[in-house]
């Protein structure tokens, strides 16, 4: 027995289902090496099918195809880059667009109660030549903001401070020589992606050091479990962030004593090559986790303000 009218209600229905589908909040994976970068391409649609499959509507997107999606008010972004126009956002909600320097990146990680480094802004010379005064040092670090893979730090003694310049984002501090090791953690708000160790030359060994951090495949590279104090400070630390925008971040450490120190704050373009090809099941599990916690229970509880977020990135 046909139906009458049979045709014409499935094409209603499937024009139903596809409105309803529109109308569902999307998760952005935002990332300017998707579909570039192999590591990249298979971690984003790894994790979206996961996603996927627990009813999360995850897109991963190329940071240059933005400006062609047609975002709604009750989407969720998490860029891993700068975005070069956050009007491209038209009214969707992000994660990860703070444009802070080194130094305010540093203050954050200590407004959040994470252990940081001795380091010091200072405003003029005879303030920078009272810091080998105050941590009873010969020897000072300048680490500049635009710093990469160690490529601007510097050395200096009290015979080469002379007509030093330094921007507003420099940090200065003194050697930490207790361990050379420097200790990694990838964040996304309340989880902990991953955490694992550079075998790194001492600083004091600058040009062995620069070489080692430049080398795409490191020596010495391996994962390490946070001892549940450290645990909890990260998982504090990357609360404190995301309710401050930001998404996947990084922060690296140095241990003294007992203690994890950072040494810098990634608070976006993190940098992935190594762990996501080194630990990528590990990270994919973890990463999922984390995306599915942010777009069902941490997102919705942030402020507004900080949902709506209109700041520009790193």
């Amino acid at each position: 027995m046909r139906i009458r009218g049979l045709g014409r209600i499935k094409r209603i229905l499937r024009k139903l289902s596809r409105k309803r589908l529109s109308k569902r909040p999307r998760l952005y994976l935002v990332n300017a090496f998707y579909q570039t970068r192999p590591e990249v391409t298979r971690m984003l649609q790894t994790v979206s099918r996961r996603l996927r499959a627990q009813r999360i509507n995850s897109v991963p997107l190329k940071m240059d195809e933005m400006g062609g999606e047609a975002f709604l008010p009750q989407d969720l972004i998490i860029t891993h880059h700068t975005l070069p126009n956050p009007g491209m956002l038209k009214g969707a909600a992000c994660l990860g667009l703070n444009n802070l320097n080194r130094l305010e990146r540093l203050q954050l990680a200590a407004a959040a109660g994470f252990p940081v480094m001795p380091y010091a802004h200072p405003k003029n010379h005879t303030e920078l030549l009272s810091l080998f005064e105050r941590w009873k040092v010969d020897t000072l670090l300048l680490k500049k903001q635009e710093s990469f893979q160690g490529k601007e730090i510097t050395l200096l003694s009290r015979e080469k401070i002379g007509t030093l310049a330094w921007g507003s984002g420099d940090v200065f501090c003194p050697i930490l020589r207790e361990d050379p090791k420097t200790y990694k953690a990838h964040l996304l708000g309340e989880t902990i992606i991953c955490t694992y160790y550079l075998d790194s030359p001492p600083v004091e060994r600058l040009e062995e050091m620069k070489q080692y951090l430049g080398l795409r495949k490191k020596p010495g590279v391996s994962l390490f479990e946070p001892t549940p104090r450290l645990a909890t400070q990260l998982r504090n630390l990357g609360r404190f962030l995301m309710e401050h925008g930001v998404g996947y971040c990084s922060i690296d450490m140095m241990k003294q004593a007992d203690d994890w120190l950072a040494i810098e704050l990634n608070t976006n373009a993190v940098g992935t090559e190594g762990p996501w090809v080194n630990w990528f099941e590990l990270i994919a599990d973890r990463y999922t986790v984390a995306l599915a916690l942010v777009a069902t229970h941490l997102w919705p509880s942030l402020t507004s303000s900080t949902r709506v977020s209109k700041t520009g990135g790193n």
